[in-house]
C-alpha cells in the first residue's frame, strides 16, 4: 500500500447505478488512481434513511465492482458505530496506511452542502478532494460552491455524467418502468429476488 494513490468513493448507494461504474471509471483514469474504494454509507447524516439495509448495499456495491479493474469495497463505514462521516472514515485509513495518498471523491452535487460536512477544516488537511462534474451543473456553478479556502485542495474533472440518481431508480421501479438499463445486471437482479423498493406487484411489473 505504500505510495499507493487510492481514490474513496462514499456514498447511500441506495442502490448503486450505472452512473457510480462509469463515474468511478472516469476518477481512475482522470486522476490516476492506483486504486478506487467504494465506501458504502451506513447512514449519511446529510441524507435520507437509506431504503435498503446497510448490508444490502454493500452487497449490491460488491456486485458493481465484481470484475471492475482497480475497483474494490470497503466496510469500514457500514461497520463502524453510528452516523458515516468522511472526517472519521479518511482519519481511519491514513491511520491504517499512513504512506498512502486518498482522495475523497464525489459528483458535484456534494458541493451544494460542503460547509455543512463534519469536520470538514479538518478534513481537507487530510486528503485531496475529486469532483466529477454532474449535469446539469456547470464548471462555473461548482467553482462558486467551493469556499475560496478550500480551493487549492478540491479537483473539479471536467467530464459531464448524466444525472441517473439512485433516487429516479427507487421512483421508476415503485412505478413499475424499466429500470434495468440503469443498473449493472447482477445488481438488478438482486433488487428483483430481494424485492427492495417496492411491492411485489411492482417487482413482477418491473422483470
Amino acid at each position: 500500500m505504500d505510495g499507493m494513490k487510492i481514490g474513496i468513493f462514499g456514498g447511500t448507494f441506495d442502490p448503486p447505478t450505472i452512473a457510480h461504474l462509469n463515474a468511478a471509471k472516469i476518477f481512475i483514469k482522470e486522476l490516476q488512481l492506483d486504486e478506487l474504494w467504494f465506501v458504502p454509507a451506513k447512514q449519511n447524516v446529510l441524507k435520507h434513511l437509506a431504503f435498503a439495509s446497510p448490508m444490502q448495499r454493500l452487497e449490491m456495491s460488491t456486485l458493481l465492482v465484481e470484475g471492475e479493474e482497480k475497483m474494490c469495497i470497503t466496510d469500514i463505514e457500514v461497520n463502524a458505530p453510528g452516523p458515516s462521516y468522511s472526517y472519521n472514515t479518511i482519519k481511519a485509513l491514513e491511520y491504517t496506511f499512513p504512506k498512502t495518498e486518498f482522495w475523497l471523491l464525489g459528483g458535484s452535487d456534494i458541493l451544494t452542502n460542503f460547509t455543512q460536512w463534519h469536520k470538514v477544516e479538518k478534513l481537507v488537511k487530510l486528503c485531496r478532494v475529486g469532483i466529477l462534474l454532474r449535469l446539469p451543473d456547470t464548471m462555473n456553478v461548482v467553482y462558486t460552491r467551493i469556499p475560496n479556502e478550500f480551493r487549492n485542495v478540491v479537483d473539479i474533472i471536467n467530464h459531464p455524467m448524466p444525472d441517473i440518481s439512485s433516487t429516479e431508480v427507487r421512483t421508476k421501479m415503485k412505478e413499475g418502468k424499466p429500470v434495468s438499463h440503469l443498473l449493472k445486471p447482477s445488481v438488478y437482479d438482486y433488487i428483483v429476488e430481494n424485492q427492495i423498493y417496492s411491492s411485489q406487484e411492482t417487482v413482477e411489473a418491473v422483470k
